[in-house]
């Protein structure tokens, strides 16, 4: 999976920003977490300066174990992708994708 995220320095100093990328799991047919921290890129950047930030995340990221079968699995289901300065809704860019090829991955995923 790939996302990307432009960032700026709206300052008049040159400024550090730790950007973070969550996926979220509110359509999860099991428990899980409201949404997990996934990667995170710090970035300087210049007064008036701009930035693309890229993530490239293994699909392996959405997976869950399930004790049931033994293995770990990622569903098929509507996933949410967040980008922002932190965890707090308010700092987080959101959109949704779906992941439609339901898989059990072999081996151990820790």
């Amino acid at each position: 999976m790939k996302a990307e995220i432009e960032v700026s320095n709206s300052g008049s100093r040159t400024g550090e920003e730790v950007v973070q990328l969550y996926i979220g799991f509110k359509n999860s047919r099991v428990d899980r977490p409201v949404k997990l921290l996934r990667g995170f890129q710090k970035v300087e950047l210049h007064p008036g300066e701009k930035a693309q930030v890229k993530f490239e995340i293994p699909v392996e990221e959405l997976a869950w174990y399930n004790p049931e079968a033994a293995q770990w699995e990622i569903e098929e289901m509507k996933y949410e992708l967040y980008l922002g300065s932190s965890s707090a809704e308010a700092d987080l860019s959101s959109s949704t994708f779906n992941y439609t090829n339901s898989v059990a991955l072999p081996g151990n995923q820790e």
